[in-house]
């Protein structure tokens, strides 16, 4: 009971905050939604969130604050979920009563996926696309999506109490997962203005774990982006209401880039249908290798820059792609699913295992190896050696057949190019160019270009090469 009157009390001591207009840093432009799991923002980085332990000591919500809520001139609206046995750390309880950029912090103990079934069940009569709003890559919490997608929506209407208060919107809203490790600082406000599309309202994601859709980890827009955000929960709780989203999709695309398949793609599919634009910036957030490379590249004096015409930072073994899955708006909408999985049309080694690589029959499954997500007895007919998937990940796809593929990327300092100079990979990413190139590599996985030499195919998209003599 006590932790419980503690927590209200922090909620009201942070709504009673002045306006951050009235602060020093001047008024804040960016509302940033956080939602998930309290107790996994307010847990010290290790070496599995961060290369080398060089955040070590620092607790992720700090990272937050300094690497996003800094540089975006932001205040933050807490909307997160308290397991019964959390307890806060001293660091965040000093963090909430004494930040000038906390406006709201909300608990809810939104932990059982009962409820949201029942309200995904009675309100999907129809079931066309329920199958794909009940499954999760997590077992045990296949809703997770879903309360979050709430958690955002609630953080919207503070939001908006907010701006009645100070008297004027926020320029941009970001929404963001409580638990992310940022290896890097975000893009600055001004690179946002520079990439901002001019006749839609602009969406920036970031350039990875999409999973055919949108990454939904992490995404900023435009203010009157937020709208679609705050009705999205409902969105999914109704059949009508998501069928009327995929009546348009399917006038704009393909049928198979058109079909539901995840949160991530009903994410992409509803921004799509309402006719948003989506710029994409190089991962510097979570605990994926190609963020803490990307975050090396910032800390080691780089700089965050405007893709050029004549982009320096590529995708490599992109030409094995087959033409047809690039046309028609496929990419625009996470892609035609046959391509993430029938490669085997293409390339003739993986035809062996035709009957075995297919669009997965799980609703929901991302590009991972056959068999994940099945039942043990069907895992068998369905394993395949690591090199030997026949599959695409899903962020590759976009990233090669839209070129560049990235609006905001990261400009190695002078140091750094002069070190890669000094010894350029020795792997040929098989990047067509109109000079000879020498490219350094950023991998998520180095042993798999070892893996795969005698199988380009699998290395479609499997590197961010750097092109040396463009630098």
């Amino acid at each position: 009971m006590k932790k419980l009157i503690l927590w209200i009390l922090w909620v009201v001591i942070d709504i009673a905050k002045p306006a951050s207009g009235d602060l020093a840093h001047g008024p804040a432009v960016t509302a940033v939604c956080l939602g998930g799991v309290m107790k996994r923002g307010d847990t010290v980085v290790d070496n599995a969130d961060s290369a080398e332990g060089k955040f070590q000591g620092h607790y992720k919500f700090e990272l937050l604050d300094r690497f996003v809520f800094e540089v975006l001139n932001a205040d933050a609206f807490f909307h997160v979920t308290a397991p019964h046995n959390y307890v806060a750390s001293d660091r965040l309880k000093k963090y909430i009563a004494t930040s000038d950029r906390v406006r709201a912090f909300q608990l809810d103990n939104r932990s059982h996926p009962l409820a949201f079934a029942e309200r995904l069940r009675r309100g999907h009569r129809n079931k066309t696309f329920l199958p794909y709003l009940v499954q999760g890559r997590s077992p045990g919490s296949p809703f997770k999506n879903q309360y979050l997608n709430e958690q955002w929506a609630e953080c919207v209407h503070a939001v908006r109490a907010a701006e009645q208060t100070r008297g004027f919107e926020y320029t941009y809203v970001a929404f963001a997962r409580i638990d992310l490790a940022w290896q890097a600082y975000h893009p600055s406000l001004q690179m946002l203005e520079a990439t901002k599309c001019e006749n839609s309202t602009t969406v920036w994601a970031v350039a990875e774990d999409d999973y055919g859709g949108v990454m939904d980890k992490y995404f900023i827009m435009e203010r009157p982006g937020a709208a679609i955000i705050e009705s999205f929960a409902d969105v999914l709780n109704s059949f009508d209401k998501l069928e009327a989203v995929y009546r348009i999709v399917r006038a704009q695309t393909s049928v198979s880039a058109s079909l539901p398949w995840n949160y991530e793609r009903f994410l992409l599919h509803t921004l799509r249908a309402a006719g948003r634009c989506i710029r994409y910036m190089v991962p510097v957030v979570g605990h994926r290798r190609l963020s803490v490379a990307f975050g090396d590249i910032l800390h080691e004096g780089g700089t965050w820059e405007v893709t050029p015409a004549d982009p320096y930072l590529k995708m490599g073994w992109c030409g094995y792609l087959p033409k047809y899955c690039c046309g028609g708006r496929r990419v625009d909408f996470g892609g035609d699913l046959s391509c993430l999985y029938n490669l085997w049309r293409s390339h003739g080694r993986c035809r062996r295992h035709r009957a075995l690589v297919q669009v997965p029959r799980s609703p929901g499954e991302p590009a991972l190896p056959p068999g994940y997500g099945l039942k043990p007895k069907e895992t068998a007919e369905f394993k395949l050696s690591r090199s030997e998937r026949c599959v695409l990940r899903t962020f590759q796809l976009r990233a090669c057949c839209q070129q560049p593929h990235v609006h905001l990327t990261l400009r190695p300092s002078k140091q750094t190019i002069q070190k890669w100079s000094m010894s350029p990979d020795d792997v040929d990413p098989e990047i067509a160019s109109t000079h000879e190139s020498r490219w350094h590599c950023l991998f998520e996985d180095p042993n798999w270009i070892a893996d795969n030499r005698k199988k380009p195919w699998n290395l479609i998209g499997a590197a961010h090469c750097y092109d040396l003599h463009l630098l």
